[in-house]
């Protein structure tokens, strides 16, 4: 629709700032009479994490915990942990690097599982759209695939890229990241591109984890 206003002489209305993309929000909540609307799977996210009886009861109970304690639920909540840190580096501790890195937080597992099917989605359409065909048909078959993309959810064998993502969702059901992170490094270049923003969050979040346990270890 806006390749239509992009021409004459209708292009005047997006320079006059007469055109307008609405932007609905993508969730609705009922909460008793009243319904609250959420933009997109981050705000839904913060709105989970804010609302839930675990983090309120966390937050009420927070002197209670040992720094230790703090870190650990942190890292389930998504929250921040520094003030934590800075009281265990008194009891000269060593802490990981990974750890201070991210002493403002990481995602949570399930904003990685809510997130996964929407990039994996598009990680699979664009090695469609990728083909080694060539020609005008070849480009032309990949771009067909690519508009009827159906992903795998079981395990499936194989170097494909489908094969891979569905490995991958099946590691991430078991919250085996690490697992996640391996199966993704034989991913073509056109998938993981369209996977590189959330397998950032991934690694992240991974190495936070093992940076904890490895300071519990010492």
């Amino acid at each position: 629709l806006l390749t239509f206003f992009n021409n004459k002489p209708f292009n005047k209305l997006i320079e006059n700032g007469h055109v307008y993309l609405a932007q609905p929000p993508l969730f609705k909540i009922n909460k008793g009479s009243k319904a609250i609307y959420i933009k997109d799977e981050k705000e839904l996210e913060n709105y989970i994490i804010k609302n839930s009886q675990n983090f309120k009861k966390l937050k009420k109970n927070s002197k209670d915990l040992n720094d230790f304690d703090k870190i650990k639920e942190a890292l389930n909540f998504g929250g921040p942990y520094k003030l934590a840190l800075e009281e265990i580096s008194k009891k000269e501790i060593q802490i990981p690097k990974a750890l201070l890195d991210n002493s403002e937080g990481v995602v949570t597992m399930n904003y990685l599982k809510t997130n996964f099917p929407t990039v994996a989605h598009a990680s699979l359409k664009a090695s469609l759209k990728q083909t080694d065909e060539s020609g005008l048909g070849g480009k032309l078959l990949g771009f067909l695939k690519s508009q009827v993309t159906v992903r795998s959810l079981d395990a499936q064998e194989g170097n494909s890229v489908n094969a891979i993502l569905s490995r991958m969702q099946v590691a991430l059901n078991n919250d085996d990241l690490s697992e996640v992170i391996r199966q993704s490094s034989d991913l073509n270049g056109a998938a993981k591109s369209e996977i590189k923003d959330w397998l950032s969050l991934a690694v992240k979040r991974q190495e936070t984890i093992e940076a904890f346990s490895e300071m519990l270890g010492n």
